[in-house]
């Protein structure tokens, strides 16, 4: 990752690049965003949900796929589900030691220069597998960005997880 990050950023220094990769590492932290809307909520004195940073374990997943620990366990820089882990998670423990082990390839062992993604657990929310999920994130009244997550094709143990299309209704353009 520290040569790709290295070249991305040579390149971004002589070419415009879309996205770019500088903002692509802060969006992808999902840490980051969870601090800044913990930030925000706190400071109008509204209640947001928590998350702890852990160390995964086979042991973790083991419990969270069973259904004893009523948890969801991510990963930073990841998307559409491929490092979330809940009691709907098919195969939890070999899908997460495939997935530690491309992540050891890809970005070495923690002390290089390049970030590591952290993992971490949030409460189970039930009621997302069978509702979805509509996720906006307002800043100062504007939308800075928004997702929509359902069951892929009715399957609750495949969540999608996608930016919306916002359609213009009609009565709005006359």
């Amino acid at each position: 990752m520290e040569r790709v990050w290295s070249g991305m950023s040579a390149l971004a220094n002589m070419t415009t690049i879309w996205p770019d990769p500088r903002e692509l590492m802060s969006t992808g932290s999902k840490l980051y965003m969870e601090d800044i809307i913990a930030r925000c909520a706190e400071s109008m004195g509204c209640l947001h949900l928590q998350v702890a940073v852990v160390e995964p374990t086979t042991d973790l997943v083991t419990k969270i796929s069973n259904g004893s620990t009523p948890l969801v366990l991510k990963r930073e820089w990841s998307a559409r589900g491929h490092h979330v882990f809940s009691r709907h998670t098919a195969d939890a423990v070999r899908k997460f030691e495939r997935a530690r082990g491309v992540e050891q390839q890809a970005y070495g062992s923690p002390g290089h220069d390049f970030p590591v993604p952290r993992w971490f657990v949030q409460p189970y929310n039930a009621s997302l597998i069978k509702l979805g999920e509509y996720r906006v994130f307002l800043v100062n009244g504007i939308i800075y960005q928004t997702f929509v997550t359902t069951p892929k094709n009715g399957d609750i143990t495949v969540l999608d997880v996608e930016d919306p299309v916002i359609l213009t209704p009609l009565s709005m353009l006359w």
